[in-house]
């Protein structure tokens, strides 16, 4: 039997011929243990002006039945099934017949703050002009809570010329606050914000389909680059679910093709001005392609599920290191990378493979460290 979370409400009080406010779109695989959980937290919401649409995206396990038991409970519920095909496509289904005025994503086993809709809704009075508003959330293991760092300032408001520092930190969240001393939270994420729907229509916005990591903050970028008022306050309205064994820490061979349609993605938006010498973007297009270089080593060529040799693996590193992507990348000041990242890309310019291994096992030991 399903096991449910909350003593959530399945009644439809916004009229059937209302424009709903919100379009919550939560792309659903294989998630039965978790599912319940995030739509109770929108059924739960004092604030019922909404849609919720869930796109089960080829599920094996009893998502299916789940999505199929809400939507006979309460109209407000839209349900697509499709074959499984990732979640940008996924998502991008859910654009498609979304018709509130604000776009919410909720990913399937994270959940809303019971009060998240109200708070929004007066954030979004507040700032009526606003094309996105982002917030922050917290963290959820199995063990604890806590939240994530603050947003600081407590409101930042940006408007035209002044994105152009969120878009950089879609590609180096360390930027902004190291010039400017702004923290802008998970700025990456498509989860952490409201987007109006107009904004994403008009521009004809959708989810790469083709980039497996990295796809939330291009569509970001995406959003970033036509909008012309962003505001992120430091309202903790969602809970993001933490797991030990998630994708980003998995084995993963194929990590050095998703970075290179990752990387290629980003200079497809911002080539010129990486053509032009911004050097803004050459600096964060350079942390993009460090981040990059480190998940190389930490999914594949130093995982412990590796059965390559040491110099097979120092040949699969220098043929990624003489790529147009990473040549154009690494030709910059690397100062503002953090520690660890700029000594890995001082060796990889310099063609010191042996260090560049040498220090790619400790910071992978590191990160091990860290997360225990």
């Amino acid at each position: 039997m399903r096991k449910s979370f909350s003593n959530a409400s399945f009644s439809n009080p916004t009229p059937m011929n209302q424009q709903p406010f919100f379009s919550i779109i939560v792309p659903c695989y294989n998630v039965e243990k978790y599912l319940s959980y995030a739509i109770d937290s929108v059924l739960n919401q004092p604030f019922s002006n909404w849609e919720l649409v869930l796109i089960n995206d080829g599920s094996t396990d009893d998502t299916k039945n789940i999505i199929e038991d809400y939507t006979h409970k309460d109209a407000r519920i839209k349900a697509i099934h499709k074959l499984n095909g990732g979640v940008s496509i996924a998502r991008n289904a859910g654009l498609d017949i979304a018709t509130g005025k604000w776009i919410l994503f909720l990913d399937s086993d994270d959940w809303f703050e019971k009060d998240a809709f109200e708070k929004l809704n007066a954030l979004i009075d507040q700032y009526h002009d606003a094309d996105i508003i982002g917030f922050n959330h917290f963290y959820n293991s199995e063990r604890r809570e806590w939240k994530r760092e603050s947003i600081t300032p407590n409101r930042i408001i940006r408007t035209e010329d002044e994105i152009k520092y969120f878009k950089l930190d879609t590609l180096f969240p360390y930027y902004d606050q190291r010039t400017n001393g702004v923290s802008t939270g998970a700025i990456r994420g498509a989860w952490g914000k409201a987007f109006k729907r107009g904004l994403i229509k008009n521009n004809q916005i959708q989810f790469e389909t083709n980039i497996k990591i990295g796809e939330d903050a291009i569509f970001c970028l995406d959003t970033f680059n036509a909008a012309k008022k962003i505001v992120l306050c430091n309202e903790y309205l969602i809970h993001y679910r933490v797991f030990q064994e998630s994708t980003m820490n998995k084995y993963n061979a194929a990590i050095l093709y998703i970075n290179e349609q990752s990387l290629n993605g980003y200079y497809q938006r911002i080539g010129s001005f990486l053509v032009s010498g911004d050097r803004d973007y050459k600096i964060c297009f350079c942390g993009m392609a460090a981040e990059c270089l480190f998940r190389s080593f930490r999914l594949y060529l130093l995982h412990h599920d590796c059965t390559l040799s040491f110099s097979e693996k120092k040949r699969i590193i220098r043929e990624m290191l003489q790529s147009h992507l990473f040549q154009i990348a690494f030709d910059c000041n690397l100062n503002y990378l953090p520690r660890g990242k700029k000594e890995l890309v001082y060796c990889a310019k310099h063609g010191m493979i042996n260090l560049l291994f040498a220090f790619a096992y400790i910071s992978c030991a590191m990160v091990k460290i860290r997360k225990r």
